[in-house]
C-alpha cells in the first residue's frame, strides 16, 4: 500500500494489514475501532475528534502523529518506533510497547493512564497539565522530561538512567528504581511522597517549598542537593 486517506464523518470499524505502507491519512470526526497491522509504516496522520478504540501493531515505524481532542483508548506495539506524537486535550489510556523508541511527545492537557515500556528510549516528553497515572519501563533511557502542574502517580522503573526531569506544581506519589543514574531533578512546590531507589546516583537536585515524605535509598551517591523551605521526613540509606 503507498498511500491511503480516509474522509469519513463517521468510521465504526476500520482494520488495515499490509506488509508494507507509505503513507495513511485518516481523517473522521468519530472514530470507534482503529486497527492497523503493517510490518513496515513510514508516515501515519490520524486527526479525529474521537476516537475510542485504536491499536497499530507495526515491525517498524517512522512516524506516528495522533491528533484527537479526545482519545479513550491508544495501544501502539512496534519493535522500532522513531517519532510518536500523540496530542489530545484529553486522554483515558495510552500504552506503548516498543523495544525501541527515539522521540515520544505526549502533549494533553488531562491524561489518565499513561504506560510506556521500552528496553531503549531516547527522548520522552510528556507535557499535561494533570496526569493521573505514569508508568515508565525501560532498560536504557536518555532523556525523560515530564511537565505537569498536577502529578498523581509518576512510576519510573529503568537500569540505566541519563537524564530525569520532573517539574510539576503538585506531586503526590513518585517511585523511581534505577541501578544507574546521573542526573536527577524535581522541581515542584509540594511534594508528598517520593522514593528513589538506586545503587548509583551522581546528580540528585530537589527544589521543593515544601516535601512531606523523601526516602533516598543508594549505596553510592556524589552529589545531592534538596532546597526547601519545610521538610517534614528525610530518609536518606
Amino acid at each position: 500500500m503507498i498511500n491511503l486517506t480516509i474522509k469519513s464523518p463517521e468510521i465504526i470499524f476500520v482494520t488495515i494489514k499490509s506488509p508494507e505502507i507509505i503513507n495513511v491519512t485518516i481523517k473522521s470526526p468519530e472514530i470507534i475501532n482503529v486497527t492497523i497491522k503493517s510490518p513496515e509504516m513510514i508516515n501515519v496522520t490520524i486527526k479525529s475528534h474521537e476516537i475510542i478504540n485504536l491499536t497499530i501493531k507495526s515491525h517498524e515505524m517512522t512516524n506516528l502523529t495522533i491528533k484527537s481532542p479526545e482519545i479513550i483508548i491508544v495501544t501502539i506495539k512496534s519493535p522500532e518506533m522513531i517519532n510518536l506524537t500523540i496530542k489530545s486535550p484529553e486522554i483515558i489510556f495510552v500504552t506503548i510497547k516498543s523495544p525501541e523508541i527515539i522521540n515520544v511527545t505526549i502533549k494533553s492537557p488531562e491524561i489518565i493512564n499513561v504506560t510506556i515500556k521500552s528496553p531503549e528510549m531516547i527522548n520522552v516528553t510528556i507535557k499535561s497539565h494533570e496526569i493521573i497515572n505514569l508508568t515508565i519501563k525501560s532498560h536504557e533511557m536518555t532523556n525523560l522530561t515530564i511537565k505537569s502542574p498536577e502529578i498523581i502517580i509518576v512510576t519510573i522503573k529503568s537500569p540505566e538512567m541519563i537524564n530525569l526531569t520532573i517539574k510539576s506544581h503538585e506531586i503526590i506519589n513518585v517511585t523511581i528504581k534505577s541501578p544507574e543514574m546521573t542526573n536527577l531533578t524535581i522541581k515542584s512546590p509540594e511534594i508528598i511522597i517520593v522514593t528513589i531507589k538506586s545503587p548509583e546516583m551522581t546528580n540528585l537536585t530537589i527544589k521543593s517549598p515544601e516535601i512531606i515524605i523523601v526516602t533516598i535509598k543508594s549505596p553510592e551517591m556524589i552529589n545531592l542537593t534538596i532546597k526547601s523551605p519545610e521538610i517534614i521526613i528525610v530518609t536518606i540509606k
